[in-house]
């Protein structure tokens, strides 16, 4: 008889362990210390760069900046000045920060938008 008690002892710390091993990898696994944040580089005013849409899109700039976001008025495409191609090379003309977020105001110098200044959000900007 004392063998199996023994054997219950062992089998209780077991699962006891693995318990506190399940708990602990729940709790662990939403924080990751390896993520790093976003780095942008420095810019230079009147230095050409090149402008990519992060996602693979075109690239949006608006006459003021911080303007981005979805509204319902009509306003909105009186913001917008144009929307630029991936990989189309622009020049900085100044930069700024709204509410946190970097913004840079740039010139493309080809394709459609070539020669239109608009603000763009700075991780555009590479």
């Amino acid at each position: 008889m004392s063998g199996i008690k023994i054997s219950k002892k062992i089998l209780y710390a077991i699962a006891g362990v693995v318990a506190l091993i399940i708990v602990i990898t729940i709790y662990n696994a939403g924080s990751d210390a390896t993520l790093t944040p976003t780095l942008t580089q420095a810019l230079s005013v009147g230095q050409s760069y090149t402008l990519e849409n992060p996602n693979h899109g075109g690239v949006l700039l608006v006459k003021t900046p911080g303007k981005f976001g979805s509204r319902e008025d009509e306003s909105k495409d009186s913001e917008n000045v144009c929307v630029v191609e991936g990989s189309t090379p622009a020049i900085v003309e100044q930069e700024t920060v709204v509410n946190y977020m970097h913004f840079v105001k740039v010139k493309p110098t080809q394709g459609e938008c070539a020669g239109k200044s608009g603000w763009t959000s700075k991780i555009n900007v590479k």
